[in-house]
């Protein structure tokens, strides 16, 4: 749990007390410094946590930082949860064809982001959108209580026994 829990669609993170969910049709995979989630029609998203401090407004976080362009569109504040944060979009041109970029950052202290980038090709753009607007919707810091209870799951191995039937096995497990 260290580096956050995956159950289903669901993100959780305990030390960093946030979660949030996948559209539908998007598979999450948990790294060490980000988690990713690939989508139907090439479509990614891609979290993370700023590595570099920064203490500015968040809208200036996208121009001067993260991407670091001022070709962006659609520049604007959004707040997620209680949390401040930015939203931006570019085009871009790419040997496998243009692609759209969404970029949202969200306040995690007053020093660092959580930053979320959303990639597709830009025929499928619109659907890029629907995957920020789900994501961000579903963005939400944990309180204490509810961090300290996220635990792991385990997979615990039993040696089937002769005589033991399915129900058996049934009724040991979780859920």
């Amino acid at each position: 749990p260290d580096h956050g829990v995956i159950r289903g669609r669901e993100f959780v993170h305990r030390s960093l007390r946030f979660r949030f969910v996948a559209p539908q049709g998007y598979r999450l995979s948990n790294f060490p410094n980000e988690v990713v989630a690939k989508g139907p029609n090439n479509t990614l998203v891609v979290f993370d946590m700023s590595p570099e401090s920064f203490s500015g407004p968040p809208t200036s976080y996208l121009t001067d930082v993260w991407p670091k362009s001022r070709q962006l569109k659609d520049l604007q504040n959004v707040t997620i949860g209680q949390s401040p944060g930015a939203y931006a979009q570019i085009d871009v041109s790419t040997q496998q064809g243009p692609i759209n970029l969404r970029f949202l950052a969200i306040r995690a202290d007053s020093r660092r982001f959580f930053r979320f980038l959303f990639a597709a090709p830009t025929r499928f753009a619109s659907a890029n959108f629907n995957a920020v607007q789900q994501i961000g919707q579903s963005f939400r810091r944990l309180g204490a209580e509810e961090a300290r209870a996220i635990q792991p799951r385990r997979v615990a191995i039993h040696k089937v026994a002769p005589g033991e039937t399915v129900h058996d096995l049934e009724r040991r497990m979780a859920f």
